[in-house]
């Protein structure tokens, strides 16, 4: 028997049915209570073809987690913004991400980083070759005074602490992952993804 449900002053029926086919997939989903943080809507919907908010139906993304592997990468894929992720980082990095190589896909996104600031700073007739890499690649890239990447528009103080930025970055991130294993969470590495985006996309915006 379907449920009567009466909109408060100022709310419309339709609102208030979907508050309470929301409340109603909640309270009566089989899915584990880690998955409660979430929106309802992620899993369920209101049922169109019934008279009551109360009958819900899965949602196609809900139909399909049919394994655990298919749950756990789905929730990995939440941890990490990819709305926030440069194109080649999503086709490239966000994969090894979502497979659980979470040292391996850090590496890959600041290597990603080196590369590109190597071919921008050569297409401004720096000439560095492949074997000029990591920390010193990105001093002499950046370099306040002499390097090709380094915004001229920019005080002194903070060209010189966009160097220091990029070095660091490097030195923090791509270096541990590229010599040894690196034990590193789902969070710790989408949290390494947001700030190498922000590097990423300074260095596009220099190219040009």
């Amino acid at each position: 028997m379907g449920h009567v449900v009466l909109a408060p002053a100022g709310k419309s029926l339709q609102s208030e049915r979907l508050r309470a086919a929301e409340q109603s997939a909640q309270s009566s989903s089989p899915w584990p209570k880690r998955f409660h943080g979430w929106s309802p809507r992620v899993f369920w919907f209101p049922d169109p073809g019934q008279p009551s908010p109360g009958f819900c139906v899965p949602t196609r993304r809900a139909q399909g987690l049919r394994t655990r592997t298919d749950v756990d990468a789905f929730r990995k894929g939440r941890i990490l913004p990819s709305e926030l992720l440069p194109i080649l980082f999503a086709q490239k990095v966000a994969p090894l991400f979502r497979r659980g190589d979470h040292d391996i896909a850090v590496f890959q996104a600041f290597k990603e980083i080196e590369v590109a600031v190597r071919n921008t700073a050569n297409a401004k007739g720096a000439g560095y070759s492949d074997s000029e890499v990591g920390t010193p690649l990105m001093r002499k890239a950046f370099h306040p005074d002499t390097g090709p990447l380094s915004d001229k528009a920019l005080v002194p103080a903070e060209r010189e602490a966009e160097m220091h930025l990029f070095a660091a970055a490097i030195g923090h991130a791509k270096n541990p992952t590229s010599h040894r294993d690196v034990a590193m969470t789902a969070l710790e590495a989408a949290r390494l993804f947001v700030f190498a985006s922000h590097l990423f996309d300074i260095v596009e915006r220099r190219a040009k």
